[in-house]
Formats: C-alpha cells, structure tokens, sequence
C-alpha cells in the first residue's frame, strides 16, 4: 500500500507534502499520516463544537444552513477518505473546509454574539478532539503497520537478497558496458580530434581556395578586357585585311595575265627548240642503228665461220679416237660441241636483242 502527500495550507505557513509515492511499511510515512490528519482536525474546523455557538437557528437561519451541511458534507467525506486510505482527497476536503472556516471568521454577526468570546476556548476544544482523533489514528495504523511489517519482513529480506544478487550482475554488466562505451568513446574523442584537425586543414585549404578563387577572378576579368581588345583589333585587321586581299587579287590578276602571255610565248620557244633537237637525234639514231646492224650482221657472219671451222675440226677428231675410247670421246667431243653451240646461239640472242632496242 502507498499514500500520496498533498499539500495543506494554512494562514501563516505552508507544508508541502509531494506527490511522490511513499510506501506505508516505511515510519516516515506514519508521522505524515499524522500529521496530515492533525492538521485536517485543527484547520478545518469540522468538530460540532463550533457550529454550536451559532445562536438560534431563526436568527442565523442563512448561515446556519450553510455552515450545517457545510459541515456534515465534509465530516462524511473525511470519514470516507480515512476508511479507505484515500489521503490526497484530504487536500480537496481541507479546501472545502476552509472555506467554511474563513466565512466563520469574517461574519461580523457572528463575531458580535456573545458565544464568540468563548472562541478561544471552543477552539482548544477543537484542538484538543483533533489530537484524541489523532492518537486513535495513530493506534490504528501502529497495529497495521506492525502486521504489514511482520507479514512482509521474510519476503523483503529474500526479495533484498534477489535484488542484490540481480544488482550485482546488472553492475557487472553496466561495467562491462561502460568499458566498452568508454572505448568507444576514446576512438570518438580520438577520431574527433582527427577531424577538427582535418576540420583545420580543410579550413586553411579553402581560404587558400577563396584566394586563388579570388586571384583568378581577377584574372578573368584582365583576360575579358584583353579579349574584348583583341576583338576590336581582329575586327579591324579583318577589315584591312579584306581590302588588301582585293588589292591584291586584283595586282595577281594583271601579273598573271602578263606571266601567262610571257609563258605561252616561251613555250612556242622551246617546242621549236626542242623539236629541232629531237629531229637532229632521230637523225643520229638512225645513223648508228645502221651502223650497229652493219656490226653486228658482220660479227654473225664470223661466228657462223666459226662454227663450220669448228666442226670441221671435230669431225677430223672423231677419226683419230680409237675403238676403245670411241664411245666416251664421242661423249665429250658431243659435250663440248653442244656447249659451243649453245653459247652460239645465246649471242645471237643477244645481239638480235641488242638491235632491236636499237631500231626501236
């Protein structure tokens, strides 16, 4: 079982009772309980003491009446919330009860009657109801405090023991942990320290950047106007170009025409020049293809001389070889003679060839 503190206000002081859950086996939480209840007895003003000094009803019927069910509303609701331990709603009561107090105090009717000087006294009264009630309150949750406590006592040690034991692991393991988070963490911090470093380099390489960027802007622009002025002058020279280029063409024109006159006349020249020249070599030509075909119909001539001589002088051979070397002279002497004629015949070859390169 838990309650919950709520917090009660007064004239002069405030006590403030947080809404954090206190456990009901703890004494703390039996002191509060007290003093919550102590409170609500005195400050509310709910004993029927106080009510009694009111007078006749006929007089005071207006206030009576509501000062009476005030007080009944909140003696039934305060009886309620102690029976079944609902202690925050004695933070709602007390309003209601204060209320109902400060419209006592403030009435001057009241004030006037005779019963108000005994005030102090009934207040004692009230003081003294609100302690009794208190004490018997406090008998009451001793009585079940100590049952709860002897009840839970073996079952708190074990669950205390479990606990510890739990603990223990889960603080082995969170170390564990943390080891391993503080790892990580080193390699963070490390690669950290690593980029601010790059973060630095990177920093002093881009104003270098901004100021090359800067530099060749500038350049930029130079080259810009250079380029602009060069426009200008191939325009120019575009221009004079052209005229020139016709001037010229024109000039080409006239020399040309003069050259290729010059040239035409030239060529009638050297035609006649070399047609005479080609004449005078046909006619020499001539000559010596004459001269040659006599040569070489005369070196015929001799070479077929001797080949009659030759053979002439292989037949007297033959009839001066003996039976016994009849057969191979015969060879050889045909050997040699078929090696002279064929030598014969490839000058002749060569000559027929020679003039007819000559008569061509």
């Amino acid at each position: 079982m838990e309650i919950y503190a709520c917090t009660l206000h007064r004239d002069t002081e405030y006590s403030y009772f947080n809404h954090n859950s206190i456990p009901l086996e703890s004494p703390e939480s039996t002191k509060l309980l007290l003093k919550v209840i102590e409170q609500c007895r005195k400050d509310l003003l709910i004993s029927p003491q106080v009510f009694g000094y009111l007078g006749p009803e006929s007089e005071y019927s207006a206030l009576n009446s509501t000062l009476v069910e005030g007080r009944e509303d909140i003696i039934n609701k305060l009886q309620r919330a102690i029976e079944k331990h609902d202690f925050p709603s004695f933070y709602y009561i007390s309003k209601e009860a204060k209320q109902l107090k400060d419209l006592l105090m403030n009435d001057q009717i009241f004030m006037k009657h005779s019963a108000a000087k005994s005030w102090k006294d009934s207040y004692a009264v009230l003081e003294g109801s609100g302690k009794e009630s208190a004490e018997f309150i406090k008998v009451e949750l001793k009585e079940k405090y100590d049952k709860l406590l002897k009840a839970t006592s073996a079952g708190l040690q074990q669950q205390r023991h479990r606990v510890l034991e739990q603990t223990e692991q889960e603080k082995l393991i969170c170390d564990e942990e943390v080891k391993k988070v503080k790892h990580k963490l080193a390699k963070k911090k490390q690669k950290i320290r690593q980029l601010k470093k790059d973060l630095g380099e990177n920093t002093n390489k881009i104003n270098q950047l901004e100021h090359k960027l800067e530099e060749n802007k500038m350049s930029i622009k130079k080259l810009k106007e250079r380029e602009d002025k060069y426009k200008k002058t191939i325009s120019e020279l575009e221009a004079q170009g052209k005229q020139e280029l016709k001037e010229c063409k024109h000039s080409y024109k006239q020399k040309l025409e003069q050259c290729k006159e010059k040239h035409e006349q030239e060529i009638k020249n050297c035609k006649k020049y070399h047609n005479a020249k080609i004449f005078d070599l046909k006619k020499n030509i001539q000559k010596d293809l004459e001269t040659t075909k006599q040569y070489y119909i005369e070196v015929i001539e001799r070479l077929q001389d001797n080949c009659a001589f030759l053979k002439e002088e292989s037949k007297k051979k033959d009839a001066r070889i003996s039976n016994l070397d009849l057969k191979y002279g015969l060879a050889m002497v045909g050997l040699d003679q078929a090696q002279i004629e064929k030598n014969l015949i490839q000058q002749k070859y060569e000559l027929q060839n020679k003039f007819s390169q000559f008569k061509s």
